[in-house]
């Protein structure tokens, strides 16, 4: 059993140069063995997680495991006058835990002052900032702390609360998503976006997060934890026993239901549908949304073209209908890589094939345009903006870029795109 009197490291049992991921996942793994909740019996279990989390606090900060390998003590004396900014994040991390939160946010600010990339400190001030409830200071924060690590929890954790608490709540939804990514065990990122969709009154999405919450509350030992994830389950008319999660995208019923939902609401549903799918499942769904488009586009454009050879014609329009969507999905890429978002290639996957989708049903009605050239034109500009709304709306929601570069991306990538796709099929269709 670890001993409070042990070196730190060897309270967690790691190497003095193990990694942040190796830190954390022995700590949770020493937590789910010694947990007072699941030790009842065992006096010494609080004080043994009590020295377990005491060595995880110093470990986990950089800064703080950095002064502890040189032999330091932590700050402890709030009378000493600090001249580093390092010096300054310690005892503003001392100020923080002793909760003289409006101190910790002026030690913060000297840090910050002294070294502008400082990474802990905008986290650190970030915190103390929500306690305050200085949302839009936590967003300031998390926004630069992302600048200089594009991938944080923390950050995008925080973000994620202070948009929940200004009414953002789909941005809040995307937030806790993207932290969920980098760190799939941690139960309250899942109870956190659980009460955003439960109150968007997305009820599947919601109950699925709080039994994904549960779970991992149970394999780390909190049982407070438990309770109120469970607690959210019934207020919901759940049994807590009862595991219920999103339906599979690959069930016919689940994929109809998001493939009409981004017909008719765009901009309302396609944030929604995402932060409902894993990694994998948003590809598959991508992917689908794009084969429809292909088939669609393939099948309208042979029509159109009924006097060529039908297997060659059939080729070139899907091969340029592939095109599309391929590179509008690279260049969603690029573009977030540019503006250093975190995201991952599923969403671009994702948003790539949910934009083709209706360019693809547009190619349905193309004969129809040839005979009707008024209808054509009116079916040409409601797919063009739908197509836009979605593509701006995933570029926002999901990729988190901002507004004013997300106007002027939008229209660029999809044209990039289209202009593709109608170079592929001069080069295949035309000739023949």
């Amino acid at each position: 059993m670890p001993s409070p009197e042990e070196d730190y490291y060897q309270r967690l049992r790691v190497s003095r140069n193990a990694s942040r991921a190796e830190i954390k996942a022995a700590f949770r793994r020493l937590a789910r063995q010694y947990h007072p909740d699941l030790n009842p019996k065992n006096p010494q279990a609080q004080e043994t997680f009590r020295a377990l989390r005491e060595a995880y606090e110093v470990l986990i900060d950089n800064v703080q495991r950095q002064r502890y390998d040189q032999g330091k003590a932590d700050w402890e004396s709030a009378e000493a006058i600090p001249q580093t900014a390092q010096e300054f994040y310690l005892r503003g991390v001392y100020r923080s835990l002793s909760r003289q939160y409006r101190e910790a946010l002026k030690d913060f600010d000297q840090v910050l002052e002294r070294d502008s990339q400082f990474l802990e400190a905008y986290l650190r001030r970030a915190q103390t900032r929500y306690v305050l409830s200085d949302d839009a200071g936590v967003l300031a924060d998390c926004q630069r702390a992302l600048q200089i690590e594009g991938e944080n929890v923390q950050a995008f954790y925080y973000q994620g609360l202070a948009r929940y608490r200004l009414g953002y709540t789909q941005g809040a939804i995307a937030a806790f998503t993207l932290a969920i990514e980098l760190d799939p065990d941690d139960p309250q990122l899942y109870y956190q976006r659980g009460i955003a969709h439960e109150d968007l009154q997305e009820s599947d999405a919601a109950i699925a997060d709080y039994q994904r919450a549960v779970t991992h509350y149970q394999a780390q030992g909190d049982q407070a934890g438990v309770e109120q994830a469970q607690a959210r389950l019934r207020q919901l008319g759940i049994a807590p026993k009862v595991r219920l999660s999103w339906p599979q995208p690959r069930r016919a019923g689940a994929f109809l239901k998001i493939f009409g939902q981004l017909l008719s609401n765009p901009t309302g549903e396609l944030l929604s549908n995402y932060s409902r799918l894993s990694g994998r499942q948003a590809t598959e769904v991508g992917c689908l949304l794009a084969l429809i488009s292909t088939v669609c586009f393939t099948l309208g454009g042979h029509a159109l073209r009924f006097g060529l050879p039908g297997l060659a014609t059939a080729l070139g329009l899907w091969v340029s209908a592939s095109g599309v969507f391929l590179t509008l999905a690279l260049t969603l890429a690029f573009s977030r890589a540019w503006f250093r978002r975190r995201s991952r290639w599923s969403a671009d996957v994702f948003i790539a094939g949910a934009t083709v989708l209706p360019l693809g049903l547009y190619g349905l009605v193309g004969p129809l345009s040839a005979i009707v050239p008024a209808l054509g034109i009116l079916v040409t500009l409601i797919t063009l903006s739908h197509s836009l709304l979605v593509l701006y709306t995933g570029c926002t929601q999901i990729h988190s870029l901002p507004e004013q570069i997300a106007a002027w991306i939008t229209p660029s990538l999809l044209f990039i795109s289209l202009c593709a796709g109608y170079l592929i099929q001069i080069a295949l269709v035309e000739p023949g």
